[in-house]
């Protein structure tokens, strides 16, 4: 009786598997950067009691630090109070090339006390991403919903659409660090940059090298 040896198919499956992964995470430094657009809002009373609030414009930050890749909302108004970075940490993809898109998920926010712009408050927030459908595309759009609440018994759900900003995320350096991680823009690695426009640390960088 022959007998089929599974283990070369495996550790095939492994390699495979491990290459795919450390080219998802290369193609997802692509992601990182500031996102320009604008929720629509809806205020949620307890009971289930909803309204339209209107649209609210801000920018939406994703960007690695350290071991960690985080969604940060700038600017971003709940009742009176402006708040200058909501930022919820964790951010983690699955890519579906069917759909030229990443699906992402974040930690919530969980009483967190967070200051309030231009004031001496803290505010203690809660927020978390609101169903499934959140997603960054490969065109660099951004879409997603999340709620977020000071009081429990009101709560602000945000439908978020956004266009990634390339401008607004590049400073300028002379040189880079030796230990610095450098991608192209279309996620590639690059060891040995020239003068040109950078993903650096998850910031686009214009490097002035010869």
């Amino acid at each position: 009786m022959n007998t089929v040896n599974y283990k070369p198919i495996l550790l095939l499956l492994a390699l495979l598997f491990q290459v795919f992964t450390a080219k998802a995470q290369d193609n997802f430094a692509r992601l990182h950067g500031t996102y320009k657009g604008t929720a629509s809002t809806e205020l949620i009373k307890e009971g289930g009691h909803s309204s339209s609030s209107g649209v609210k414009k801000f920018q939406v930050v994703i960007e690695k630090t350290a071991n960690d890749t985080k969604l940060i909302l700038k600017d971003y108004k709940l009742g009176a109070y402006t708040f200058e970075d909501i930022v919820f940490d964790n951010l983690t993809v699955t890519y579906q090339p069917e759909n030229k898109r990443w699906k992402f998920t974040i930690n919530p926010l969980s009483g967190d006390y967070i200051n309030a712009k231009g004031t001496s408050y803290s505010l203690q927030l809660h927020g978390s991403l609101v169903g499934s459908d959140n997603y960054v595309y490969d065109n660099g759009t951004i879409e997603f919903t999340f709620e977020i609440y000071n009081r429990p018994e009101s709560k602000t759900k945000n439908v978020y659409k956004g266009k990634n900003d390339v401008a607004a995320g590049i400073r300028s350096v002379a040189t880079k660090n030796n230990k610095d991680i450098v991608y192209d823009l279309h996620g590639r690695r690059v060891q040995n940059p020239r003068k040109g426009l950078y993903i650096i640390n998850g910031k686009k960088v214009l490097l002035n090298n010869k």
